[in-house]
C-alpha cells in the first residue's frame, strides 16, 4: 500500500518539481517508509527525497520532461530497499509505481522464471509481468487491490490503471496539456489547482441520489472507473479509458439464456462448498504479509467469517507467514449506547476464536474534537458518523502496532444482505409470478421487513421526501428514492451495480482513507473477483430464500461461526449512535448550527434546516437524522475545503472560481 501521483506532459513543458514534491508528501501517511522520483524526458532520471532509504540525489528540474512521477512507500512485502520504486525492468525501459497488493504474486513469479528479480515484492512481478503478458493477459492474471502507472517509453504509452473494485483510489486531472493523477485528491489539486466544485455531485450527495462512479466533488477531478485503465499514447498525447473487466451475469449452459434473477431451486450444499473453498482460499491469500497483520470484528457475519476462518486456517497450521502470530488479533469499536452496541456478538466471536481482541469506545465528545481533522483527511464530504468508528478502529490498530487489517466490504453488495434488497427480492417474485412464494417471504421477513417498508413509505410520500424537496435548493439529477430504487430491472442487476460501484465504492473509499491516515493497509476477501464471478454465475436462489439472506455465506459457515451468529438476522456493521449524537449536538450547539449552516445557504435552505432540527428532536426519525448528518458534515467540508483556497464568498456561500 502507498501513496501515487504523476504528470503525463500533453506538451513540451518543464514540469513543476516544487508541486511534485509537495504533491508527494502529502500523502506521506499513505507510505512513511520510503519516498522515491523519476523524471523521463531524454533520460531516465531517478531522485529522493528527506524519506528515501535509498542513496539518490534530491529531486531537480530538467528540460523536457515527457513524464514526472512521485512516490511513498509502505512497506508489507519484502520490506528491504529492493522494493523501492519507481520500479524499473532490466533495460529501464518499463517503470512503475504501485499502491496495492498483488495476492497471487508467488504464484505468477513462478510463471516468469526467465525474468532476473531483484526483490521478493509483488510489484516487481508486476512489472515482469507487463513486459512478459502485456497489460491485458496481465490483468487478467493478477488477483489483488492495485492503482498503479506503468510508463512504457519502448513502445510510448503510459497505463493508469485501477482494480476491478475500485477498493484502491486513483483521480487525474486531464486538461489537454498535461494530465495528472494521484491516490489523493488533495495530491491532485496541488499539481493542478482548482476551486471548482462539482454541485451535480454535491446535490446527490445531499439528497441521496445516483451519482456516476467517476465523479468527485470537484468540477475536474475525475476518477478511474473499477475495472478500467486509462491509455495515455506518448507521441500523439491522446487518452483513452478502457474497460478490462466487469461482472458476467449468470447463463443456461445450453440456451445461453440469462438465469441470474433465477429462482430456481439449487443444491444449497453443493454451491456452498464450492463458495466455501474460494473463500477461504480467499482470507489465505489476504494474510499473505511480512508485517504484522489484523482483523476489524464488527460483530456481524462478514466480518465474523474472516475472522472466524482466518484463525480455523492458523490453528490448522496451513499458513506461515511473517506478518502472523498464532492468534488472530482483532480491532472492534464498542460504543457505550447500547442500542448500536454489538458488544455480545463481538465477545461471543473472540472467545469462540481464541483471539488477541482489542476494543474502542468513541464518545460524542473525542468525536467533536477529531471531526474537523477527519472532515479534512478525506477530501470529500461522508455521510455520517460510522466513518470516524471506523477511524478509530484504525487508530486503535494502530496503536497496537498492526500494519494490515482485514475488513468485510462487498459481503453485503453482492450476497444481498442489506434489508433495503428485499423490495427487489419481493419485486422479482411479484414479476416472475410467483405469487404463492411471495406472500410466504413476506411472512417469514417480517421482522426485518417492518422497519424498512416505513422508511420507503415516508420517503416516498411522507415528510422526508418533501423535506429534501425544500431543504436542497438545487434540484438533483435523479429522485431521492434512488437509494433504494435505481435503474437496474431485477434484483441480480441492482447487486451486480451496487459490486461495482455505487454502494460499495463510496464504503471502499472511506476504507481506504480511514486505514491510510495511520499508515495501515486494509484487505477486502469478500472482493477477491474469483469468488465474486463465482458467486454472480449462479441464480439468485442461491443468495436469498426460506425467510434468509446470504444464503451461500450462512452454508458455507456451518462448524466455523457460532450458530447466534451464523443465524443472526440483525444488521449495524461499525455503527455509531447517530441519533444519540446527533441529540446531544442539537441540544449543545444549536445556535452555532444556525450559523454554520449559512455558509452553505447556496445549498441548503436555512429555514427549512431548522424544521427538520426541530423535527428531529419532536420525532428523532432515522431518515430525518441521516439527513442532518450529510448536511452537517458537507458544511464542515466545504467550509474548511473553500476557506483554506479563500475562494468563498462567507456571506452568500458562493464559489468565486471561474470554469476553465
Amino acid at each position: 500500500m502507498c501513496g501515487i501521483c504523476g504528470v503525463i506532459n500533453l506538451e513540451n513543458k518543464t514540469v513543476d518539481i516544487e508541486k511534485l514534491e509537495k504533491a508527494t508528501n502529502i500523502m506521506k501517511y499513505r507510505g512513511p517508509d520510503d519516498e522515491g522520483y523519476l523524471l523521463i524526458g531524454k533520460a531516465c532520471s531517478e531522485y529522493g527525497g528527506h524519506d528515501s532509504k535509498v542513496n539518490l540525489p534530491k529531486l531537480k528540474p530538467e528540460k523536457d520532461t515527457v513524464v514526472a512521477l512521485g512516490h511513498r512507500r509502505l512497506s508489507i512485502i519484502d520490506v528491504s530497499t529492493n522494493g523501492h520504486q519507481p520500479m524499473c525492468n532490466e533495460n529501464r525501459a518499463v517503470w512503475v509505481i504501485f499502491n496495492g497488493e498483488l495476492y497471487n504474486y508467488r504464484e505468477l513469479k513462478k510463471e516468469l522464471v526467465e525474468h532476473t528479480f531483484r526483490s521478493d515484492t509483488d510489484t516487481e512481478v508486476l512489472l515482469h509481468g507487463y513486459e512478459e503478458w502485456g497489460i491485458e493477459k496481465l490483468l487478467e492474471k493478477m488477483a489483488g487491490m492495485w492503482a498503479f502507472s506503468i510508463i512504457d517509453m519502448q513502445n510510448k504509452q503510459a497505463y493508469l490503471v485501477r482494480d476491478r473494485f475500485g477498493i484502491k483510489p486513483l483521480y487525474y486531472d486531464n486538461d489537454g496539456k498535461a494530465l495528472v493523477f494521484a491516490s489523493e485528491i488533495k495530491a491532485v489539486r496541488i499539481l493542478r489547482p482548482t476551486e471548482a466544485l462539482n454541485e451535480k455531485r454535491i446535490v446527490s450527495f445531499l439528497s441521496a441520489s445516483y451519482y456516476e462512479p467517476n465523479e468527485t466533488f470537484f468540477q475536474h477531478i475525475r476518477q478511474v472507473k473499477p475495472g478500467n485503465y486509462l491509455k495515455v499514447n506518448l507521441e500523439t498525447k491522446k487518452a483513452k479509458e478502457k474497460e478490462y473487466w466487469n461482472i458476467k451475469m449468470a447463463k443456461d449452459i445450453v440456451t445461453g439464456k440469462d438465469v441470474s434473477n433465477s429462482y430456481e431451486k439449487i443444491d444449497l450444499h453443493q454451491v456452498s462448498s464450492r463458495f466455501k473453498d474460494l473463500f477461504i482460499e480467499s482470507v489465505r491469500l489476504h494474510l499473505r504479509s511480512d508485517v504484522p497483520i489484523g482483523t476489524c470484528l464488527s460483530g456481524g457475519l462478514d466480518s465474523s467469517s474472516i475472522v472466524c476462518t482466518a484463525q480455523k486456517l492458523l490453528d490448522e497450521n496451513v499458513i506461515d507467514e511473517k506478518g502472523l502470530t498464532r492468534q488472530v488479533r482483532t480491532f472492534s469499536s464498542v460504543p457505550k449506547e447500547k442500542e448500536v452496541s454489538e458488544e455480545a456478538y463481538i465477545d461471543e466471536v473472540n472467545q469462540q476464536a481464541n483471539t488477541e481482541a482489542y476494543t474502542v469506545a468513541p464518545t460524542f465528545a473525542e468525536f467533536m474534537i477529531d471531526l474537523d481533522r477527519v472532515v479534512e483527511m478525506h477530501d470529500e464530504p461522508f455521510l455520517n458518523p460510522s466513518v470516524y468508528m471506523q477511524y478509530r478502529v484504525m487508530q486503535l490498530a494502530k496503536e497496537n502496532g498492526v500494519k494490515v487489517l482485514l475488513d468485510g466490504q462487498g459481503a453485503d453488495e453482492s450476497l444481498g444482505g442489506y434489508h433495503s434488497y428485499l423490495a427487489f427480492y419481493f419485486s422479482d417474485l411479484r414479476r416472475q409470478g410467483l405469487y404463492t412464494e411471495l406472500v410466504r417471504e413476506l411472512y417469514r421477513f417480517k421482522d426485518q421487513l417492518y422497519p424498512f417498508v416505513g422508511k420507503v413509505f415516508r420517503r416516498k410520500f411522507g415528510t422526508w421526501d418533501r423535506t429534501v424537496k425544500g431543504l436542497v435548493k438545487i434540484s438533483p439529477i435523479s429522485s431521492s428514492m434512488d437509494k433504494y430504487f435505481s435503474g437496474a430491472k431485477t434484483f441480480a442487476e441492482q447487486l451486480k451495480e451496487d459490486t461495482v460501484g455505487r454502494n460499495l465504492l463510496e464504503l471502499l473509499k472511506y476504507e481506504d482513507q480511514n486505514s491510510m491516515i495511520f499508515s495501515i493497509e486494509s484487505r477486502v476477501p469478500f472482493l477477491y473477483h474469483p469468488l465474486i464471478e463465482y458467486i454472480f454465475s449462479l441464480p439468485m436462489s442461491a443468495r436469498i430464500g426460506n425467510g434468509w439472506t446470504k444464503l451461500m455465506l450462512r452454508e458455507s459457515m456451518k462448524g466455523i461461526l457460532p450458530e447466534t451468529i451464523r443465524k443472526r438476522r440483525t444488521k449495524l456493521g461499525f455503527p455509531a449512535p447517530d441519533k444519540a449524537w446527533a441529540l446531544e449536538m442539537i441540544s449543545n450547539y444549536r445556535e452555532q448550527l444556525k450559523q454554520s449552516v449559512r455558509h452553505i445557504e447556496k445549498y441548503i435552505d436555512v429555514g427549512i434546516f431548522e424544521k427538520l432540527v426541530r423535527s428531529i428532536m419532536k420525532h428523532k426519525r432515522d431518515e430525518d437524522i441521516k439527513l442532518f448528518w450529510r448536511i452537517v458534515i458537507f458544511e464542515r467540508w466545504f467550509r474548511k475545503t473553500m476557506t483554506k483556497t479563500g475562494s468563498t464568498n462567507k456571506k452568500s456561500g458562493k464559489s468565486t472560481t471561474k470554469p476553465r
